[in-house]
C-alpha cells in the first residue's frame, strides 16, 4: 500500500501498531494521524474489519451486493466504504495473521521498532497469541500498550464484551438523558464509541509522554465506562 502523506506535527516519528476494529478503537488511533503519527492498521486476512461492509452505498440488489463485497476483496467497493475510510483516514494497512508462526514473527519484529500498540479486543486475546503485556515489554521495553474495552481488562467485568451503548448505560449517561417525566432517551446510536475513542487516543498520548519522560513503556488499561462517568458532571 502506498504510504499516505504524513503531515508535519508533534507526533512525527511515532509509529503505532493498530489492532483496533469496529469504532471506539479505530477512533483512538485515527485521531493521532493528523498530528504526524504513523499508524499501521492490521487486519487478519480471514476476518476483515466489519466497517468495510457497514454503512456502505448499495447498488442494485442489496443482498447480492452484501455477498459480493464480502466474497470479492479485489472489488473496489471492498476498500472504499465511506465509514471505513473515515475511521482509518491517514493510516497504513496490512493483512497479518498473528496466530500463524510467520505472522507472529513479523508482528514481533514490528513491535520492536514501534512506539505504541492499541487494540480493543476482549480481555485475554493478545495473551492467547502469546503477546501479552509481559511479552510485549520483553520485545520492546519502551512500548506503550493501550487496551480499550468497556470495563477494563481487570476486575469482575473484565471478560465482558461491550459496545458504546453498553458503556453509556452502565455509566449512568443513558439514565441522565431525556425529558422530565419520560423514560430515559439514551444517547443515540453510539455516542461513546466516538467520544470514548477520543479519550482512548488521549490515553495513548499520555502514555507516550510518560515513556518520553521516563524511558519506560507503560500499559494503559482504559475502560470506556470510566470516560462516560466523567461526562456526568454535576448529575
Amino acid at each position: 500500500m502506498t504510504a499516505p502523506n504524513i503531515p508535519q506535527g508533534p507526533l512525527n516519528g511515532i509509529r503505532i501498531i493498530d489492532f483496533t476494529w469496529k469504532a471506539v478503537g479505530p477512533w483512538s488511533s485515527r485521531m493521532l494521524t493528523p498530528y504526524g503519527a504513523e499508524v499501521i492498521h492490521i487486519e487478519p486476512p480471514h476476518r476483515p474489519d466489519d466497517h468495510r461492509f457497514e454503512f456502505r452505498p448499495v447498488y442494485g440488489d442489496a443482498a447480492k451486493n452484501q455477498i459480493a463485497f464480502r466474497d470479492a476483496p479485489d472489488s473496489p467497493a471492498y476498500y472504499t466504504t465511506p465509514n471505513f475510510s473515515h475511521l482509518h483516514a491517514g493510516k497504513l494497512a496490512v493483512n497479518l495473521n498473528a496466530r500463524h508462526p510467520e505472522g507472529k514473527e513479523l508482528l514481533e519484529r514490528l513491535v520492536k521498532v514501534s512506539d505504541g500498540l492499541s487494540e480493543n479486543f476482549s480481555g485475554g486475546v493478545l495473551d492467547s497469541w502469546g503477546l501479552g503485556w509481559d511479552r510485549l515489554k520483553e520485545l520492546n521495553p519502551k512500548l506503550v500498550y493501550l487496551s480499550l474495552s468497556g470495563y477494563g481488562h481487570k476486575g469482575e467485568w473484565g471478560s465482558y464484551r461491550s459496545y458504546g451503548p453498553s458503556a453509556q448505560a452502565s455509566s449512568g449517561l443513558t439514565f441522565s438523558s431525556g425529558l422530565p417525566s419520560k423514560n430515559p432517551a439514551g444517547w443515540g446510536y453510539s455516542y461513546m464509541d466516538v467520544t470514548g475513542g477520543w479519550c482512548g487516543g488521549l490515553g495513548m498520548m499520555m502514555g507516550l509522554l510518560r515513556m518520553k519522560r521516563t524511558g519506560e513503556g507503560v500499559y494503559v488499561d482504559y475502560a470506556v465506562t470510566e470516560a462516560a462517568m466523567a461526562m456526568l458532571g454535576p448529575f
